[in-house]
């Protein structure tokens, strides 16, 4: 590599950062900086092996460590509940959630009213 290609790359590297999320994009771009810089094309993948040959890229990215949780239902079991039932109810088909409202009128949801502006 010569040295016009290495400042870019560091440049467009420090820029971009070239690790996960996106890691994809981010070599993108860096090719394309970098091929603006140097006034030829560059491909993705010389940018992507350029950039395995002098860094270590699986320890950029950080390790994902996921956490089950719930949250205690005698705070929360309320909010939890309507939550499922709004959940089941966007399920319902148009014609039970007709039926429903013919059995419970008062569920219906108001109807906005328009604003007008005074004149």
């Amino acid at each position: 590599m010569n040295l016009d290609l290495e400042l870019s790359l560091l440049r467009a590297v420090c820029k971009y950062r070239p690790v996960a999320p996106f890691l994809q994009f981010k070599v993108h771009l860096i090719a394309k900086q970098v091929s603006q810089d140097l006034g030829q094309e560059i491909t993705e993948q010389q940018i992507l092996s350029a950039i395995e040959s002098k860094y270590n890229l699986s320890v950029l990215e950080p390790p994902i460590e996921r956490v089950d949780f719930e949250l205690p239902f005698d705070e929360y079991g309320d909010l939890i509940e309507e939550i499922c039932k709004a959940d089941v109810d966007s399920l319902a088909t148009p014609e039970e959630k007709e039926e429903e409202e013919e059995e419970d009128p008062k569920k219906k949801k108001p109807r906005r009213k328009s604003i007008r502006k005074k004149r």
